[in-house]
Parts: C-alpha cells; structure tokens; sequence
C-alpha cells in the first residue's frame, strides 16, 4: 500500500450538502480511500448515501424547534457544498460546527457570479460586493465569513455555470424560447473537472486561497445554446436583442499553481458526448 493512500485512509472528510455536487465528490473521495460523511436534511437519502460508502449525518441548520445544536463527527477536512441560500441565514452555527468539529482545512465552493458584468476577462482579484446583476454581495461575504475561521485554511473555490450527468447542457432551455445577448461568451465547468479540483486541495492542502474554476474555451451562448437544444432534441431558442454586458472567467491561476488540465477544456466537445 502506497504512502498517499495510507494517508488517506486517516482522513476523515466531511461533506456539508449532499447534493449534486456534493455526493459526487464523496463517490470519489470513497474510491480514494477516504472516510467520508456527508450531510442531508433528508432522512430519505440516508440509506442512498450508505450504500455508496458515505457515512450519513443528518444535519439541519437553523432548525428553531431543535432543543440543542448539532454536533458534527471529528473531522480533518470539510468541503462546504450547503446553497448559499442555506448558508448565509445560519453562518454562524454553520461555522461554530466546523471549527467544533477540529477540522483544519475548509473548503468551500462559492460562484463565478462574484464578478461584474465588465466585458473584460475577470481574476480573483476582480470580484466585487454588488447586488445587482448579480449576487456578489451575499457570496462574497460568506467567503469572508468562512476564511476567518480560527484555526482552519480555507480554500474557496469559485465554479462557474455547473453541467454535466443529470444536469446536462441546454436542460434549462425547456421553459425558455428567447435567449438575450447571443455573442456573449459562457463560463461553463463540468461536474468532473469539479471534482478533481477539490481532490487536488485534499491532496495538497494549499495555504489559503481563492481559486477560479472553468472550462478553458468560452463558445457564445448562440453557438453553444442551440447546438445544446438540438441535441437534446428540443427547438432552438431564438436570440433577441444585441449583446450584453458579459465576463470571461480566467482559470490560470488554478492551473498554473497545481499544474491542472481540465478533463472537459470545451463544453463544445462534450455536447457531442450526451
């Protein structure tokens, strides 16, 4: 047995949010050698997660008919996956219950939907606290809020537009016939590309850092969106007015300091693919 996997057997990592994103990362964390646990508020998806190696917890935050608060098991490393929406409400407790639990790395997937509409090409660096257009304020204040926790490195991974199994290209074209700003370019990542990202941290256990997670080749939505309904067999959308404000999303830092290749570089390419 190799050292890296003897080490990795040691760990115990947690998974707050089960979902989509969430339970991926935990299958394969599993084939690693990690012990992992992850969260649900469902005790319906508590055997789903037994059965593929996840120790459930059940967690629910925030719960005012609780008649004490949660206790999450000791952990080494916690990837905080729960919506924001879940998040902000309760991000003290939810903090409380990671610094509780003795886990010294953090890592916590936030969103490209930090960064203005400049129609400029955005780093790290460019985020910014504004409300609208999008939710940079609350997402951005969380990433404040969990980088400052005593005694945890936090590693905030921001994702761009998630596709991939069972959230695949073009779904959310169903309900919607017109599309605006046909030229602008789409920040895309696939599920596994995520994944790997957040393997990468649990292997290297960076210093803290804040990271762009994203597809290398941007297509325009109107390239990209009707090759994704045609493919998935719907009509097309029709593209309405003239071009946006838009961001490009730039992934080198991510790349350049763990040396990472995207597996999906091309949304294009994966279209062929579903």
């Amino acid at each position: 047995m190799s050292e890296s996997h003897s080490n990795s057997e040691k760990k115990i990592i947690g998974i707050l949010g089960c979902g989509w994103l969430g339970t991926a990362a935990g299958k394969s964390l599993i084939k690693k050698g990690f012990n992992v646990y992850g969260t649900t508020t469902s005790s319906n998806r508590m055997s789903e997660l037994r059965e593929l190696g996840i120790s459930p917890v059940m967690l629910q935050v925030g719960n005012p008919s609780a008649k004490e608060l949660p206790v999450l098991p000791a952990t080494d490393i916690i990837i905080l996956f729960m919506t924001p929406g879940v998040i902000w409400p309760n991000r003290n407790q939810i903090s409380q219950l990671i610094r509780k639990s003795g886990s010294s790395h953090l890592i916590l997937a936030s969103a490209t939907s930090v960064y203005p509409e400049n129609n400029k090409t955005v780093k790290e660096t460019d985020a910014e606290y504004i409300s609208s257009p999008h939710s940079g304020i609350v997402l951005l204040s969380m990433e404040d809020q969990f980088r400052n926790i005593p005694g945890v490195t936090t590693t905030v991974l921001r994702f761009a537009g998630l596709y991939g199994p069972g959230r695949e290209p073009g779904m959310f074209l169903k309900n919607r016939t017109i599309v605006r700003g046909p030229g602008n370019p789409v920040n895309l990542v696939h599920q596994e590309d995520c994944v790997r990202a957040v393997n990468v941290i649990i292997e290297r256990l960076p210093p803290a850092g804040i990271y762009n997670i994203c597809a290398d080749v941007h297509p325009t939505r109107k390239e990209f969106y009707t090759a994704a309904a045609e493919r998935i067999g719907i009509n097309p959308p029709v593209f309405s007015g003239d071009d946006e404000p838009f961001k490009l999303v730039d992934n080198d830092k991510f790349k350049d300091n763990f040396g990472f290749r995207y597996m999906h570089p091309d949304p294009m390419e994966d279209l062929k693919k579903y």
